[in-house]
């Protein structure tokens, strides 16, 4: 026989996890981010004619600037997709090292932080290494048009992981599906980008054997370290 006393507490229920996607923070971050992108990137059309050009026309032409307000915009264009590119990647990070559907995390958004700085960190790393290997191995024109196409390859980049990010990080239980889209997205802007620096370090069959010496550094090494700082991060409790 159940108590009065029990029978008007009812059943006590029970909490229910907060979506990471829900964080304040996250969310003030992510739209922060579409500001920027809104105010300094102009129209997609635009934008993507832009970045097309610098990944299939020669080093002769993508060097030649008509003047310096042109360049001026263009770097304030690119600043502004790459910012979005290094909050979506620390998104996607954050979504493919948190833990299974239902379970809370501490700090979401310090851990987004943290890992967006972690992608603008392998930006700034490999940006530095490209620039090395040109200067090495190519002319400085050449050089330019390699740089251009990268931040050309990773700003497309940032617009394509709008999509799998968010849905990563607002639909936990089908983070799978949207991790892999963001996987294959990625793979398909390394592929633009090698294209692009195989049509310009190409001269021999021995060329092809500095390509893969500069493919395990520059490329896998960083995605390796990367990987291993994000899973350590989510295994670290913070404050």
């Amino acid at each position: 026989m159940i108590s009065p006393d029990a029978a008007l507490s009812g059943i006590q229920p029970a909490l229910r996890p907060e979506l990471p996607g829900a964080d304040s923070g996250i969310l003030a971050l992510m739209v922060s981010v579409f500001i920027v992108c809104a105010f300094c990137v102009p129209p997609l059309k635009r934008v993507w004619g832009s970045f097309l050009n610098n990944l299939s026309r020669p080093a002769a032409t993508t060097s030649a600037l008509p003047g310096v307000e042109r360049t001026l915009v263009e770097k304030v264009d690119t600043l502004a997709a790459l910012l979005q590119l290094f909050v979506f990647e620390g998104v996607t990070l954050f979504a493919a090292t948190m833990p299974a559907a239902g379970v809370s995390v501490d700090h979401p958004f310090l851990r987004v932080l943290l890992l967006t700085l972690l992608a603008a960190a392998m930006f700034l790393f490999q940006y530095l290494g490209y620039e090395a290997v040109g200067f090495a191995f190519t002319t400085k024109a050449n050089t330019r048009a390699w740089l251009r196409g990268f931040t050309a390859t990773q700003s497309m980049l940032g617009f394509a992981l709008i999509i799998p990010a968010a849905g990563a990080l607002f639909y936990p239980h089908w983070a799978g599906e949207f991790l892999a889209l963001a996987g294959a997205l990625y793979v398909v802007a390394r592929i633009l980008f090698y294209i692009k620096g195989f049509r310009i370090f190409y001269t021999n069959e021995f060329s092809i054997f500095h390509f893969f010496l500069y493919l395990c550094t520059l490329e896998i090494t960083p995605l390796i370290v990367v990987a291993a700082l994000a899973s350590r991060l989510s295994e670290t409790p913070l404050m």
